[in-house]
């Protein structure tokens, strides 16, 4: 009797570890969520899911390395913790695109890199240290300039910014779209925000939803033509 007394204590507490390594993972979910959040906000390539996924992945590798061999003689979880940092590498390659003179997606990769570390210290119970961190990456990526006062919006037949009023202030407007294409017939950007590169990034962010559409985008205004014959990856016919 006692033993099975005992052996039901033991498989308490086993359950109890393994739901406090749980725990970890989704602390883990939630700062990668946040960090992917703001990098949605501005139409990045990696968005909510991959960091989160990333920070989950680190964080269960952790957990794996760090406790379930505990047992096996002169083993080194660090060993296993160390090859997150080589494949996170191949990922934020992935990220990058040198073309023309401009390297695009640099920041992006790095926050992928540095959101990893966060699961690693999510995974390691190092929660104040996780958390911090996410701050810091969060700040790190979202510069206090004027421009970064304002707010993209992804709507219906345009992506526009809006300042902290709610205004509009800059719009890319597509009111036309076929079953495999995006016409873009408007880029505005009001008078005293001209020349901080706010019209580049709304096409930047046209482009790339387009892309995850599968549709290709059709410049029907100056602007749209001139930003996507600097960007010929971004379109596969000009308006005529």
């Amino acid at each position: 009797m006692k033993s099975s007394v005992g052996e039901s204590n033991d498989e308490k507490g086993g359950m109890l570890e393994e739901i406090k390594y749980l725990i970890s993972i989704l602390v883990s979910v939630v700062l990668g969520f946040a960090i992917g959040y703001e990098r949605k906000l501005r139409f990045k390539e990696a968005g909510i899911r991959t960091h989160a996924i990333v920070c989950v992945g680190s964080a269960l590798i952790m957990v794996v390395s760090k406790y379930e061999f505990n047992d096996t003689p002169d083993y080194d979880a660090s060993r296993v913790v160390a090859q997150i940092v080589s494949v996170i590498g191949f990922l934020g390659a992935g990220i990058i695109v040198y073309r023309k003179h401009e390297i695009r997606g640099l920041t992006t990769a790095a926050g992928v890199w540095a959101t990893a570390g966060v699961g690693m210290a999510a995974g390691a119970e190092l929660y104040i240290v996780a958390v911090g961190a996410t701050v810091i990456i969060i700040a790190v990526q979202h510069p206090i300039k004027k421009g970064d006062k304002m707010e993209f919006f992804e709507e219906k037949e345009r992506i526009c910014v809006r300042d902290e009023r709610g205004t509009v202030v800059a719009e890319v407007v597509f009111p036309e779209e076929g079953e495999d294409a995006v016409c873009i017939t408007r880029t505005y950007v009001e008078e005293g925000l001209r020349g901080q590169g706010i019209a580049a990034k709304l096409m930047e962010a046209a482009a790339n939803s387009a892309r995850r559409r599968g549709k290709k985008i059709i410049p029907q205004c100056s602007y749209a033509a001139a930003w996507l014959a600097k960007h010929p990856q971004d379109i596969t016919e000009r308006h005529k």
